[in-house]
């Protein structure tokens, strides 16, 4: 498919180019990988807000004599970006609006886990890897201090694992204060299947992959990838179960289904964004669902920083569920898969009460990711803001999905990703969720509040066996 829009690059991340893994082939496969890449990130609910994961990155690392120290300014901040289809670098001997793509050799280092006077060690390596060097990489995404991009084109070469806190899996043995650290994984394969992970308390969502093409960069014709991980969302359904007060209450059903409403969305996972956006006309539509369910959408004026330029728009700052869908029947919609699914999970938790639903058992459901902040003890809540359609964010990001997948109308950023440890699987075209605290609401695997702690019910396997883990 052609593309013509890479022109568009330097106001707006979506349309770019590379000739990795197409034009340059044999592409350069990593050095060596290592487990536990140090990240530094910040999650959604710090009061300071959400800030996407960076990593330590070293250039042209094979001229180094030794490894720099982790406060060197030879150790640049990389923004981890799934929704750049490039990686980028910052040089600035490139001129004034321009774009040259070049090859460095670069180690992605351990900055976070080492002191800032020691020096770091590479975690991954890649020889004569084709990057674009920009003049100013700050314009990419304004408002984070960041030296360069990691995107789509390195990070579709693994099953890429984000873990956002702490990890107790990331610390040495000779640590006696047993340092860990947030930090992504990169593996060659996930050889887990989707069986075997949702007995460990995963979702497994099935994902589309689209994007890529031809891009025309200066009179030259070059073949970007597809890297556009795309999902379905039900934006702000109705708690689950509708009964909390009285879980064996059956709701009563609604054309055979278990009632839920919401709105849904196609969205992009974009780990490099720190908030959530959509479009003015997506926005309308959640602040009338809400209205028409009885809750006020809380409605502030938000100043939204683009490559572009700023953007003065409002954002909805209460809304409390999120859930994203994997498609057994996705051609139903997000919120009826969800619908589904929970009838159900109701049936699965309460065998001995005739099921109003579905009754379609014979089918697994869709999978769900589900956050719920209400169940998680509030006040704290999702927001979105709103974007125009006309912008050359949307209409680059369009120029490049459409019609090979549905207009995309939610950038599933930072401030709902941060709750799970997930992992992009690309080779297999997945994406694997588990709360980063168990407790938090998922439709599928759930934990139960009781005054405050979670319980973990003794008919509930899933959640036996991830408190015995633990």
């Amino acid at each position: 498919m052609r593309r013509t829009g890479f022109h568009l690059f330097l106001v707006l991340l979506f349309s770019a180019a590379t000739c990795l893994l197409v034009a340059c082939d044999p592409s350069p496969g990593p050095l060596f990988l290592e487990y536990c890449i140090p990240i530094t990130v910040q999650e959604n609910l710090n009061p300071a807000g959400p800030i996407p994961p960076t990593v330590g990155v070293v250039l042209d690392y094979e001229a180094h004599p030794s490894a720099p120290v982790a406060g060197s300014d030879s150790v640049k901040s990389f923004l981890i970006a799934t929704e750049v289809p490039v990686s980028i670098i910052e040089n600035d001997t490139v001129p004034t609006g321009k774009m040259v793509l070049q090859e460095t050799s670069l180690a992605i280092v351990d900055s976070l886990s080492v002191d800032p006077t020691e020096p770091v060690a590479a975690r991954v390596a890649f020889a004569n890897l084709p990057v674009w060097a920009v003049p100013d990489a700050t314009k990419l995404v304004p408002g984070l201090p960041l030296q360069g991009i990691l995107g789509g084109d390195i990070l579709r070469k693994f099953a890429a694992r984000f873990y956002y806190r702490p990890d107790r899996q990331c610390s040495y043995f000779w640590d006696d204060t047993s340092t860990r650290w947030p930090n992504i994984l990169l593996l060659k394969e996930q050889p887990a299947t989707g069986n075997d992970l949702a007995e460990d308390g995963h979702a497994v969502i099935a994902y589309q992959l689209s994007g890529g093409g031809e891009f025309i960069v200066d009179n030259k014709v070059y073949d970007l990838p597809a890297t556009r991980v795309t999902v379905q969302v039900c934006m702000n359904p109705d708690p689950f179960p509708l009964r909390p007060d009285d879980p064996t209450m059956a709701p009563a059903a609604v054309n055979g289904r278990y009632p839920v409403t919401g709105i849904d969305m196609f969205a992009l996972v974009a780990t490099g964004s720190p908030q959530m956006l959509t479009t003015e006309s997506a926005f309308e539509r959640i602040t009338y669902q809400m209205e028409t369910n009885g809750l006020t959408p809380a409605v502030e004026d938000v100043s939204v920083p683009l490559p572009e330029g700023v953007q003065q728009t409002q954002r909805i700052v209460n809304l409390p569920r999120m859930a994203i869908l994997g498609g057994v029947s996705s051609s139903i919609g997000a919120c009826a898969e969800l619908a589904r699914r929970r009838g159900q999970e109701y049936a699965r938790r309460n065998p001995t009460l005739t099921n109003p639903f579905f009754r379609d058992t014979e089918l697994s459901g869709a999978a769900v990711a589900e956050v719920d902040l209400q169940k998680e003890g509030g006040p704290n809540y999702f927001s979105v803001a709103a974007i125009r359609s006309t912008t050359s964010y949307w209409q680059g990001l369009w120029a490049e999905t459409l019609p090979d997948v549905p207009q995309i109308d939610l950038i599933l950023g930072h401030s709902f990703l941060s709750f799970f440890e997930f992992t992009i699987d690309y080779p297999q075209s997945r994406m694997i969720f588990r709360c980063l605290s168990y407790d938090c609401a998922n439709a599928a695997r759930p934990c139960c509040r009781t005054g405050g702690a979670c319980t973990c019910p003794n008919n509930d396997p899933c959640c036996q066996l991830y408190r015995f883990k633990k």
